[in-house]
């Protein structure tokens, strides 16, 4: 959940305040996007700085940045969580199952 939360935040904040232009050209050249471009690259704080430095022009960013924030924060909490836990508290198990038609991962676990 960190991760996905934190990579689509870099990737989308990349194109932040883009315009394009002709022959399919886009101009990211704005130094205003600057310091919101570079905030993204910051797990878990990323998403917050960034609506602290989000220019005035770019009115649908806040409640994507929220989720994406609330998002890396839990799944922050969710790693602290499983690291202090450790592995004997539960187990996980994956198992491949190949029949006439598929092959295919079953997952199981006791927690």
């Amino acid at each position: 959940m960190l991760g996905v939360a934190w990579i689509s935040t870099m990737v989308a904040g990349v194109f932040a305040g883009c315009r394009a232009v002709p022959l399919a050209n886009l101009d990211c050249d704005r130094p205003e996007w600057t310091s919101f471009r570079w905030a993204g690259v910051a797990p878990v704080a990323g998403p917050w700085i960034q609506l602290a430095v989000l220019p005035s022009e770019g009115d649908t960013w806040p409640a994507y940045l929220i989720a994406t924030g609330l998002a890396q924060a839990t799944g922050l909490g969710l790693l602290i969580a499983a690291v202090a836990l450790g592995s004997e508290r539960g187990t996980v198990d994956v198992q491949p199952v190949v029949t006439r038609h598929a092959v295919m991962l079953r997952a199981g676990g006791r927690f």
